[in-house]
């Protein structure tokens, strides 16, 4: 196993899998990505590219039940972890590194997902491209933006977004952008500014490990708080794009 592969095993069996419950900001990705699925009722399979622990597939699931699930991550032991956590065979799961290329044509789906996962790979084009291969519709990416500083680099991100460059990526690879927006401003923005005032170990323990009463009863008012945030500004990049039949395949 490499250095990375160890990195995020060890980051979700031990560190995110309580911040994906509680935390404010996951929970309302959750709510983002509920919305824009229901807006596109013509889809019938999805797969969640970087799916960690199953959170989100679980959730979809309980909306959408009739689509086909599937979903993949960088190590068999996160994999493992996601199986037991979901415990729901008609979700299949997979190991797959999305910065490699893709050696075989894989199995399409109408809707891939891309959750806050391409601010931790270094060739992002690789796994934007990976993600094109993967859709034969609609692919679905959100990724932090704003200044990149010691919280980014606590929790494994290489870069952030600015929304010019992400949708310069995505067009370079011929993918139609149907809706876009930035979303967290003002307090999602203040949470994350106060957060990196902090020393990184107490930045670790506010948002990361298990979370207790306190943790959970502060995530909660910053969760109800996070409702009044816009969809016009903010650190968090929503992107949903439509992949063109005429691109090309994988040999």
């Amino acid at each position: 196993m490499t250095s990375t592969e160890n990195f995020y095993t060890n980051l979700w069996l031990n560190e995110w899998s309580d911040m994906e419950r509680y935390n404010p900001t996951a929970r309302h990705l959750k709510l983002i990505i509920k919305e824009v699925i229901s807006n596109y009722g013509e889809i019938s399979s999805l797969f969640d590219a970087g799916c960690g622990s199953g959170f989100n597939l679980e959730d979809i699931k309980k909306y959408r039940p009739n689509l086909e699930l599937s979903g993949a991550d960088i190590t068999e032991s996160i994999i493992n972890e996601a199986n037991i956590y979901l415990s729901d065979p008609s979700i299949k799961l997979t190991v797959l590194d999305l910065s490699k290329e893709l050696q075989i044509s894989p199995k399409k789906y109408d809707l891939v997902l891309c959750n806050q996962v391409l601010e931790h790979i270094s060739n992002d084009l690789q796994a934007i491209r990976n993600l094109i291969n993967l859709s034969n519709k609609f692919i679905l990416i959100t990724v932090p933006s704003g200044r990149y500083n010691e919280t980014s680099k606590l929790v494994g991100h290489v870069r952030h977004y600015t929304l010019s460059d992400l949708m310069s990526k995505l067009n370079a690879e011929g993918v139609e952008i149907i809706r876009v927006f930035e979303w967290g401003f003002p307090f999602h923005s203040i949470y994350k500014f106060s957060l990196n005032l902090l020393p990184p170990k107490i930045q670790k323990k506010a948002g990361m490990g298990k979370y207790g009463i306190i943790k959970k009863l502060v995530s909660y008012f910053l969760y109800i708080c996070f409702f009044l945030n816009s969809k016009k500004a903010g650190e968090n990049i929503i992107v949903l794009g439509k992949v063109s039949p005429h691109q090309k395949e994988l040999q």
